[in-house]
């Protein structure tokens, strides 16, 4: 009777010890299941996170586009800037989401990208205000200067020779400009292999403003690539080189030497080739006292 009643207590006991183990594993696997949970949470929060700081990022690019300045040294800076964005963009994006302490870095580094641009935001603002304020004070001083141009005006008009000078342009004109090539027989042609000179000839107009004395008149021909034609060959004296213009010297093709007395005067440029020439069109371009005066062009088969 008591060896029945012992292995009853004992049956019992792995009984309740079944049990617990049971529930445990039930309680593990619950356990578990909640961590799991927890775990994909955590993983959707920081891809959700991470989205939005590349959203920010290419948000914060576009908003740097935006901005306009006309000042060099910052647009270089704001140009620096946007290099660094798109550098961090790159970055960003191949970041694991669950890389919490990469994704915290990145913020903070977005954080200081917005600070910055507030910053050239708010230099921008100055610099635009400065500018209204020098337009402003520019309008100001402009219409001083033209209220003390139009009280010189009313001085001028009391001289008949200075007023003159005023309204009456001093500046040369080539009149009737005619741009031909030549061959060797010294007859017009259109065609390239047989032209062996170009001729240039127009008439100084009559001026009575522009200064009298030795002027000289060049010639600058371009070929179809708008490249010079200069040679070293005399022909009437003419002989290619260079000369001041626009504070610059550049090459001509041929001149001539006047002396204008004030009345029309006719005059002829020539160019000797001395090289085989492309086809196409070749411009001439008159030049003088320093001033393009006319220019006309000639087609060539």
């Amino acid at each position: 009777m008591e060896k029945k009643k012992g292995m009853s207590v004992v049956f019992i006991i792995i009984i309740i010890i079944q049990f617990m183990a049971i529930g445990w594993l039930v309680y593990e696997k619950f356990n578990t299941k909640a961590e799991t949970i927890v775990l994909i949470q955590k993983l959707e929060t920081s891809k959700t996170e991470k989205d939005s700081l590349v959203t920010e990022l290419e948000e914060l690019y576009g908003s740097y586009q935006d901005l306009e300045t006309n000042n060099s040294e910052l647009n270089n800076k704001l140009s620096q800037e946007q290099e660094k964005i798109e550098e961090l963009l790159i970055q960003l994006k191949n970041v694991k989401a669950s890389d919490r302490y990469a994704i915290t870095r990145y913020k903070k580094e977005i954080e200081t990208l917005k600070n910055i641009m507030k910053s050239y935001i708010a230099q921008i603002n100055d610099l635009n205000t400065k500018n209204q304020k020098l337009i402003a004070e520019n309008e100001e001083i402009k219409s001083s200067y033209e209220n003390v141009v139009d009280e010189k005006d009313d001085l001028i008009e009391k001289s008949d020779s200075l007023q003159n000078k005023v309204e009456i342009a001093a500046e040369l004109q080539a009149l009737n400009l005619d741009f031909i090539a030549l061959n060797k027989r010294e007859k017009s042609t259109n065609r390239i292999k047989k032209t062996k000179k170009f001729q240039i000839c127009f008439t100084v107009n009559q001026n009575k403003i522009s200064q009298k004395g030795n002027k000289t008149v060049y010639g600058r021909i371009t070929n179809p690539s708008g490249t010079v034609l200069i040679n070293n060959i005399s022909a009437f004296g003419n002989v290619s080189g260079e000369f001041e213009f626009e504070g610059n010297n550049i090459n001509y093709s041929s001149k001539a030497n006047i002396v204008y007395d004030g009345t029309k005067q006719f005059v002829c440029l020539y160019y000797n080739n001395q090289e085989s020439l492309p086809k196409g069109t070749y411009t001439v371009f008159i030049f003088i006292d320093g001033k393009q005066i006319e220019s006309t062009k000639l087609t060539l088969k």
